[in-house]
């Protein structure tokens, strides 16, 4: 029983043994891969907080340029032009040019840039009907609505079709050669496209409204 015993250990320690000696190599295998992919983990964590930091870095720097822009336009409605010529409403100022100021359309676009604005885009009947009552001439004045595409009339701030038109009866489509919208000088608030080298008033619209 006692040798019977003694050869039953020996045989379970021979294959042991004999398990470890074939499985080693691939044991070390496995160590040396794991050792690999945890060098490579660090690398890629390391990688990632360093792009992490320059997307704060880049995030920071819009943000102050953002404000800087904020702060320019601001400085342009309170200095560059009249104050009292800036009148609100919904949220947005208007500046109206005054009896002599009047010029091309794309020179009036220009104007508006400079001053912190654009030329007025007219979003809905409400707002076409403010605007209009508050001309201080009863005149025409350039909006900021073209269809240098012939035929696609869009709000020059940011490219955008009409929402609604307010056309004077006939006018709209009069042709390559009327490209630039105005107000017309009556009682209704109405629109007509015509050449864009004509001199006029303008309106300006900013949304930083001070």
């Amino acid at each position: 029983m006692y040798n019977s015993d003694n050869q039953s250990d020996l045989k379970d320690k021979i294959d042991q043994n004999t398990f470890l000696s074939k499985n080693l190599p691939c044991l070390t295998n496995e160590s040396r891969d794991f050792s690999y992919a945890k060098q490579v983990l660090k690398e890629l964590d390391t990688y990632m907080k360093s792009q992490i930091q320059q997307s704060r870095n880049i995030l920071r720097n819009l943000k102050y340029n953002a404000g800087k822009k904020i702060k320019k336009a601001e400085n342009a409605l309170t200095n560059g032009v009249d104050k009292k010529r800036w009148k609100k409403y919904n949220g947005h100022c208007y500046y109206f040019s005054t009896s002599s100021h009047t010029t091309t359309w794309f020179k009036a676009e220009s104007y508006c840039r400079k001053i912190g604005g654009y030329l007025v885009k007219l979003d809905t009947t409400s707002e076409n009907i403010w605007v209009y009552a508050k001309r201080p001439y009863n005149s025409t004045y350039w909006i900021g609505l073209t269809d240098l595409y012939e035929g696609h009339f869009r709000w020059t701030f940011d490219q955008s079709k009409t929402t609604f038109t307010k056309w004077v009866s006939g006018y709209g489509s009069k042709g390559t050669r009327s490209n630039c919208v105005s107000y017309n000088s009556g009682k209704i608030p109405e629109w007509y496209d015509n050449s864009c080298y004509n001199s006029r008033r303008f309106i300006c619209e900013t949304n930083y409204c001070v």
